[in-house]
């Protein structure tokens, strides 16, 4: 088993909130524990779990897991209580079919900011963890945790406000969580190209090819969705 299809090592004994009562730290200690390994897609919210962590009362604990749920971070299963989201397949194809467009346009925006006399600087940082993935020296879960880094940084990068507000980077996350485990070597290899065709396109300030590669790096990712064995997604598990 992949490390991203199962939980890390509870590090979290002891009660971690110092003081309040607020519904956004259960928010913000489940939204980090995306990105460092705690939580995985399909894991069970146990509400007694996190009030005795957070040493926080029931009704935020439940406040929180119903604004995940609007955000589509977790799903209230019947009878069996709130899990972290894992996609059906359908629900994967549709998420990209949004994220084709957006990608596309963050790509272009960065590339047309650079070609104004923007600073490349952040994008160094994200070339040099690429690097270390490929000599092995980084893990999956922080691989895929570093990949929305790279969505980040291009939009600090092409400058527009809104569109961190709409992209559905929290969601891209997961799904990446999901479907990472099935890709082989080589497939890791060829996401990582695409990811150094749209830095080279946004470094040379070219917006036309970044619009253009953005939208290839969707379109790839579709075909390896559908080429993703069925265990991948929650509807065949719930069936076998």
């Amino acid at each position: 088993m992949s490390e991203l299809q199962k939980p890390g090592p509870d590090k979290s004994k002891k009660r971690v909130n110092k003081g309040g009562n607020s519904p956004d730290i259960v928010v913000d200690w489940i939204q980090e524990g995306l990105y460092n390994g705690r939580y995985v897609p399909g894991q069970k919210l146990v509400e007694a779990d996190l009030i005795a962590t957070l040493n926080i009362s029931r009704g935020p604990v439940r406040e929180a897991l119903k604004r995940l749920h609007g955000k589509g971070i977790t799903k209230q299963i019947p009878y069996r209580g709130a899990h972290i989201r894992a996609f059906s397949r359908k629900e994967a194809a549709d998420l990209l079919t949004v994220l084709e467009p957006m990608t596309s346009l963050m790509a272009k925006l960065a590339a047309e900011a650079v070609a104004a006399g923007a600073s490349t600087k952040p994008l160094a940082g994200i070339q040099q963890w690429i690097n270390r993935f490929q000599r092995g020296s980084v893990n999956d879960v922080t691989f895929v945790g570093k990949r929305q880094h790279l969505y980040q940084t291009l939009m600090e990068i092409g400058g527009n406000v809104e569109l961190p507000y709409i992209m559905p980077i929290a969601l891209l996350h997961l799904l990446r969580l999901q479907s990472f485990p099935y890709l082989d070597r080589k497939t890791r290899q060829q996401v990582i190209d695409e990811y150094m065709r749209i830095i080279d396109a946004v470094l040379n300030g070219d917006a036309t090819r970044a619009a253009r590669v953005g939208k290839q790096h969707v379109q790839a990712a579709k075909k390896r969705l559908a080429a993703l064995p069925d265990e991948a997604f929650p509807d065949f598990r719930a069936s076998s």
